[in-house]
Formats: structure tokens, C-alpha cells, sequence
């Protein structure tokens, strides 16, 4: 069993260290290349971003329910297929018409093999205390990220940004493709049918309760929705695309660093806990970013001290639902989701718009900064109500 679940771990690493690594934390290397290559503003070429974020948003509810139909290693392995094709038709049509369709299918293509199913097999081979290992699988998309931009920085310098998107999509099929074909549910899981599903579905979260999850995880995604604007924010500052490259590296090891720590932390102390000191650390690096980020070292640290919010979107919020719903996890998800992607989504078209109607980063940097201490007084009521139930 115990290898078992090491298996299961490695192959969800795999997949998030493509769906989220190389479709989310990656794709905001392609704004300014694609955006002089069509002479279009960064905030019309955002809006990819957001439709990738509104079509996971809008089929993450169907795979729900096609969950209980359909093999989950089927759906991840179609969404691999999406992903790829989306990122092979971009690297050949150069018009942004056809961009805003490929966002749909990245979009779809993600949802299938990202942080829900992952959450959801993670939660039933390791059980409740399953941080750490959540933390482990989900910090891949940091190092995915990591790894990939300073690589995609130098090939669209030297070869254009179609040769990098052709690689990704190989690299989707050759990695992801496989890990999503044999991955399979814990034994339980498959032996309980659909019996388990119904009864999920008997019973609900009181709706000021679910209102008071969706506003606190929904803040921490909308602060997220800076991070595809990073490789932009440094080209902005005076640096040139291979140091922003770098920039978005430093946000990614961060990233991937603050998600293992952020895990075993939750495993042991109150999730909302490690949410605040995360909250802060975040508050502190876009404020560095704010009024420092022309100086080399202190855009680094402000980047990787604002990468910490990641944690708080990925693993504290699934924390806090597994907490929350328990057994219904898997019902109450969708619908938190929902919002999430959907604040993710219009919070990364507004600071694009924002840059573009001000003519910098700095108002959305301050738009950004005021989001993190609502997101702070929201998880600390959030908290008490966790701890009144426990209590």
C-alpha cells in the first residue's frame, strides 16, 4: 500500500507539473512576444489568461458528474490531448481569434488533470492528513514553472515563441499523457460505486457558511492573478525578457519551496493559521515589488515573498473544504472552484487593463496590496468559525 501511494503521488506530481507549471504558471512568458508579434496591447492578450480560467470554471462542475461515470484516468488523459492540440494549432495560426478558441480547450484540457482530480485521489489514498503530500504534488507546477521559463525565455529570443509551444505540447504527451492513463483511484474508492456520490450529495453546507469559503479562497486567487502578469511587471521595470524569465524562475521555486513547507505546517497546526503567516509574507513581497522593483535583488525577493499566496489558493483552500465538508469534498469543491477560477479570471484581465490605462504596474500592484488584507480579515473570521465547530 505504502508504495502504492508513492506511485500515485509521483504521477499526480507529474500532472500538475504540466496542467498547472506549463499551462498556468508558464503561459505568461508568451504576452509580450505574442503581443508584438500581433501589435496588440498586453491587456487584449490577457484575456487569454481568462478565458482559460472561465472554461475550467465552467467544466470543472461537468467533470464533477462525469466523474461518476467516466474512468478518471480517461478524463485526465483527454485533457492531456486538449492541452497538447491547443498549444500545436497556436504554434502554426498566428491570429488572436483563433488564440481566445485554443484558451477554451487549454482551459478544458487543464481542469482534467490539475488540482481537483489530484486532490481528490491524494485525499482518498492518504486520508485526512493528506497536506504534505498535497503540498509535495502541487509544489511540481513551481518547479515545472521553474525549470521551463528561463528555457522558453531563451528559445523565443533565439526561435521565436512557436518552436517553445511545439515543446510543451510534446512534452504534455510524453510525460503527462502516460502518468494520467495509469493513474487510478484507492481501492475503497472503487469497490464504494456511486452509492458513495449520493450520499454526498444528501446533505449540504449551511449557505453562509459556503458564501464565507467561496469570499476567502476567491480573495486569495485574485491576488493570484498578478502572477501571469510577472514576466510583463519586469519587461515594465527596465529588465529585458531572458532576466524576466529568470524573475518568473525565482516566483516558481518559491512557489514550489512554499508548498511543501505550507503542507507539513498544515498537517500539524490550524490550517488558517498557516494561511495568515502565508498571507503576510504575500502582503510584504508585492509591497517590495511596489515601491522597489527597480532594484535586481529586491524584485527577486519581492517575486518569490509574493509566490507564498500561492499556497493559500491550492493547498489551503482544499484544506479548508476537506475540513469543512468532509465527506462531501468532492461535492463542495465544484462549486467553491467556481469562484475561485472566476476571480482568478477577471482579476488577471483587470491588471492587464489597469497597466494598459495607467501606463504601469503600480496600480495594480496597490489594487493587489489592498486584496491581501481583505483576504487576511476574511481568513481570520473563517478560522474562528473553524474553531467554534470544532469546539
Amino acid at each position: 500500500m505504502q508504495e502504492s501511494k508513492q506511485t500515485i503521488l509521483m504521477k499526480c506530481c507529474i500532472c500538475i507539473g504540466g496542467s498547472v507549471g506549463l499551462i498556468s504558471n508558464s503561459f505568461g512568458i508568451f504576452y509580450s512576444p505574442i503581443a508584438e508579434e500581433m501589435q496588440l496591447g498586453i491587456g487584449r492578450i490577457s484575456i487569454m489568461a481568462t478565458i482559460i480560467s472561465l472554461a475550467s470554471a465552467v467544466f470543472l462542475p461537468v467533470f464533477s458528474r462525469l466523474m461518476k461515470r467516466v474512468k478518471m484516468n480517461h478524463l485526465m488523459v483527454m485533457g492531456v490531448l486538449l492541452a497538447s492540440a491547443a498549444y500545436l494549432v497556436m504554434s502554426w495560426i498566428h491570429d488572436i481569434r483563433v488564440y481566445y478558441l485554443c484558451s477554451v480547450f487549454l482551459g478544458i484540457g487543464a481542469v482534467c488533470f490539475s488540482n481537483f482530480p489530484v486532490s481528490i485521489l491524494l485525499k482518498e489514498w492518504y486520508g485526512d492528513r493528506n497536506g504534505s503530500a498535497l503540498g509535495i504534488a502541487l509544489a511540481f507546477s513551481g518547479l515545472a514553472g521553474a525549470l521551463a521559463n528561463p528555457l522558453i525565455g531563451k528559445l523565443i529570443t533565439g526561435s521565436g515563441y512557436e518552436l517553445s509551444m511545439r515543446l510543451i505540447a510534446v512534452f504534455l504527451l510524453v510525460t503527462c499523457f502516460p502518468a494520467s492513463l495509469t493513474v487510478h483511484r484507492a481501492e475503497e474508492v472503487q469497490d464504494s460505486g456511486t452509492q458513495g456520490s449520493n450520499a454526498v450529495m444528501s446533505a449540504a453546507l449551511p449557505l453562509s457558511l459556503l458564501v464565507l469559503i467561496i469570499v476567502t479562497t476567491s480573495s486569495f486567487n485574485a491576488v493570484n492573478g498578478l502572477n501571469s502578469h510577472m514576466s510583463a511587471l519586469a519587461i515594465d521595470s527596465g529588465y529585458s525578457l531572458e532576466f524576466s524569465g529568470f524573475v518568473v524562475s525565482a516566483v516558481m521555486i518559491a512557489n514550489m519551496t512554499f508548498k511543501i513547507i505550507f503542507g507539513f505546517i498544515a498537517d500539524r497546526i490550524s490550517v488558517t493559521r498557516t494561511i495568515r503567516i502565508y498571507m503576510t509574507l504575500c502582503t510584504a513581497g508585492i509591497i517590495a515589488l511596489l515601491f522597489m522593483r527597480t532594484v535586481p535583488v529586491i524584485l527577486m525577493i519581492g517575486a518569490a515573498l509574493y509566490a507564498t499566496d500561492f499556497s493559500n489558493s491550492t493547498i489551503g483552500g482544499p484544506l479548508i473544504m476537506q475540513k469543512i465538508a468532509k465527506d462531501r469534498y468532492s461535492e463542495v469543491y465544484p462549486k467553491v472552484a467556481i469562484f475561485n477560477t472566476l476571480s482568478y479570471a477577471l482579476m488577471t484581465s483587470a491588471y492587464g487593463l489597469l497597466k494598459d490605462a495607467s501606463g504601469s504596474y503600480t496600480l495594480p500592484l496597490i489594487v493587489a496590496v489592498t486584496i491581501c488584507a481583505g483576504a487576511l480579515v476574511l481568513n481570520e473570521v473563517l478560522g474562528k468559525h473553524m474553531e467554534e465547530e470544532t469546539a
